[in-house]
């Protein structure tokens, strides 16, 4: 499984990451349930919505006072690719 060579730590950070960035990407798809997600309808406030949580789950893993609060560790460039690749896996 992914991340099980990695420190507990990092692998419970990528785990809490993966499962948030999922939904995030998983609300675009149920937009419209006729037309892909790609063409559905703009939502200005979705999209702020989902950029801020975005930006709230990257505060997590990368403020120190929000990592010691939430247990969370700074991930690699190599382990944030592996957690958006699996985030998106499910809607597409």
């Amino acid at each position: 499984m992914a991340g099980r060579e990695l420190d507990p730590d990092a692998a419970q950070t990528m785990a809490f990451a993966t499962v948030a960035i999922a939904e995030l990407v998983f609300v675009f798809s149920t937009r419209s349930t006729r037309a892909p997600w790609w063409r559905g309808p703009r939502n200005d406030a979705l999209l702020g919505g989902v950029l801020l949580s975005l930006g709230v789950v990257g505060a997590t893993i990368y403020v120190v006072p929000l990592q010691n609060a939430f247990g969370t560790v700074p991930l690699g460039a190599g382990e944030l690719g592996l957690v958006l690749g699996l985030a998106v896996l499910p809607t597409v």
